[in-house]
Formats: structure tokens, sequence, C-alpha cells
């Protein structure tokens, strides 16, 4: 009981002015990329996935994950899976989508996208950025980071999946958490960085409370 609350006092933050104006950040954000990008792209979609969309964003972390789906880069994506293309064309027909991307915000002039830069070279092609008129309380200029992903809706699915488990108890939330915040102190969530990402201590937690 004495764990459970001190665990209550550290993490229950979601209710409040501040996290009702992020929100509504994060909504406008996704309404605005769609906005621009839908000029030169028809049928894209946006979703937003990671913890935003699990609620299992730790306070002062607040970059938005944005998965990006244009028919045109699935219909080349069947084409390499089917043989048609090769791995060096695919490839460069990718990147040659990405950058156009990149242009659509680089050049929209009715919306403030800023620091743009593209990772092509990746599992998962990505276009980071900041929305400089964001409106983020967070933030002390009100600027809102995201990370713009491509063929990556796995990643939509596997958020919503955790968001699943956390709303089954507030006590899975506050461990899952609890875990995420030492791992993020520690320098051992990162992927990248040759630790395992947060993604997976998150699944561990799961598998721990399912064989206790």
């Amino acid at each position: 009981a004495i764990l459970y609350k001190t665990l209550m006092d550290q993490f229950s933050y979601e209710s409040g002015n501040k996290q009702d104006e992020l929100k509504k950040s994060i909504q406008d954000l996704q309404s605005k990329l769609e906005l621009a990008i839908s000029r030169k792209f028809k049928g894209v979609r946006l979703t937003v996935y990671g913890s935003c969309l699990s609620g299992l964003a730790l306070q002062g972390s607040h970059d938005v994950d944005v998965s990006i789906y244009i028919p045109e880069m699935y219909e080349l994506k069947q084409k390499f899976d089917d043989g048609i293309n090769s791995a060096k064309s695919f490839e460069k027909q990718m990147t040659n989508i990405v950058f156009r991307v990149k242009n659509c915000l680089q050049y929209c002039r009715s919306e403030s996208f800023d620091d743009l830069f593209a990772i092509t070279r990746a599992r998962v092609p990505v276009l980071k950025g900041r929305d400089i008129n964001a409106c983020n309380p967070y933030s002390p200029d009100g600027s809102l980071s995201f990370d713009l992903c491509f063929l990556n809706d796995i990643a939509v699915v596997n958020s919503s999946l955790l968001r699943e488990y956390s709303l089954v108890d507030n006590r899975v939330r506050m461990l899952m958490l609890a875990v995420k915040s030492f791992a993020k102190k520690n320098n051992i969530a990162s992927a990248a960085g040759g630790t395992l990402s947060s993604y997976t201590w998150l699944n561990l937690v799961i598998f721990y409370l399912q064989c206790i």
C-alpha cells in the first residue's frame, strides 16, 4: 500500500490544465502535418503512436511519434515484396518519397516546421522535426518535436496493446511507469544505444505480471 501511494504521488500527472493543453497541441500537430502533406500526396493518413497513444509518457518527455500512411509507398513495398522491384530500386524510390514529404513541410508557408532531418538508411525511415508554434506547455519556447515514421504500422498496434494492458488495473500502469522511469534514468532504455527499448521494458513488466 505504501509503495502504491508512492507511485501514485510520482506518476499521477495526467489530469490538469497542462495535460489538456499538451493533448490539444498533439492533436493540432497531427492535423497540421496531415494538411501540409496531403497537398502533394493523396490518401495520406497520420496516426499518433508511442507513449502519446499508450498513455505511458513520463512527465517532461513529450516528443510525438507519428506513423504516416502513403498509398504510393505501400504500393512500392508490395512490388518489392513480390520481387518486381530490386532492393536498390526500392530504397531509391523510398528515399525520394521521404524527401518529398520533407519538402512539403519545409516549404509550407502556413505552418512553422523547423529542424527537419531525414533518416532514410534505416529499417524504418524517419523524418524528424519540430513545430515551433505548437503551444506546448512543457516547452520553454512552446515548440513540440516529432518523429514522422514510414512503413511502421506495427508500432501503432504495439502502442495500442500496451495501452490496453495498462487499463486493466491502475497498479499495472504505475508499475510500467516506474520501470520505464528507472530504465531512462539509468540510461538503459535505448535500442540505438545497445540497451533495451522502452517498449521492451514495458513488455517485460507485462510478462512478469502474467507469471506471478
